[in-house]
């Protein structure tokens, strides 16, 4: 069984253009999102996947510059071909999808998704249905098959830029893990200035203690800044 995990970024973002190269503090938006990427077990390939306009020269350049993972370029609207072009040259049998605006991903997390769907034999695995934490800390992962299936029976506009959302369907055997509901609203994700200036803040309380790249030490580091601005 092979397993690929595949980063989605671009630098033409409509929200925030140029945000994968901006900066949480010292770090690049998506070297903390690569490195999380890198300690997730049970993967046997990791991909940046991201455009052929030349925007994303510097992106992709960036990434070959700093880290031993593949580049794919592909469409720009068709965000799914990319995965499904990925998977086929992998001979995938199960794909983990990143966005790459979350700068705190848990690869634990990830890691126990990616069992979980093995072990029970599912389609597609997440962990924000219901949403029980912030938004950024999403996890999702399912099958190479079943996403072929996907991509035969969902062919909408939105589909092409939604990778997974029709997974989430009865037509699919998919399941949520679910947390113990904590902040489910705050954002631990990358689309406006607010949410750099925010990330900023959680990475430089992770700093502050013994942290490593657990979803608990990044709640800690949460509640820590709470504490600080009451």
């Amino acid at each position: 069984m092979k397993t690929t995990l595949i980063i989605q970024a671009r630098m033409g973002s409509t929200r925030l253009p140029g945000k994968s190269l901006m900066k949480i503090n010292s770090k690049f938006l998506i070297n903390l999102v690569t490195n999380r990427c890198l300690q997730v077990t049970g993967v046997d390939s990791i991909y940046l996947a991201t455009t052929f306009l030349n925007e994303d020269d510097v992106l992709v350049d960036h990434i070959k510059k700093n880290y031993d993972v593949d580049v794919y370029r592909g469409d720009p609207i068709n965000v799914r071909s990319r995965f499904s072009e990925i998977a086929k040259k992998e001979n995938a049998d199960y794909i983990v999808r990143i966005t790459g605006d979350d700068p705190f991903k848990d690869p634990l997390q990830i890691n126990n998704a990616l069992n979980y769907l093995i072990l029970k034999k599912l389609d597609y695995v997440c962990n924000f249905e219901p949403r029980c934490l912030p938004i950024g800390m999403d996890v999702e992962v399912f099958s190479k098959e079943s996403f072929d299936t996907s991509i035969r029976n969902f062919n909408t506009l939105y589909d092409l830029e939604h990778v997974t959302w029709s997974m989430r369907s009865p037509k699919f055997n998919w399941e949520s893990i679910s947390n113990p509901v904590f902040r489910p609203d705050t954002r631990l994700t990358i689309d406006h200035q607010k949410d750099i200036e925010y990330c900023s803040i959680i990475d430089k309380m992770l700093n502050t203690f013994d942290s490593d790249l657990s979803w608990e030490s990044t709640k800690k580091a949460i509640l820590l800044n709470e504490k600080s601005e009451n």
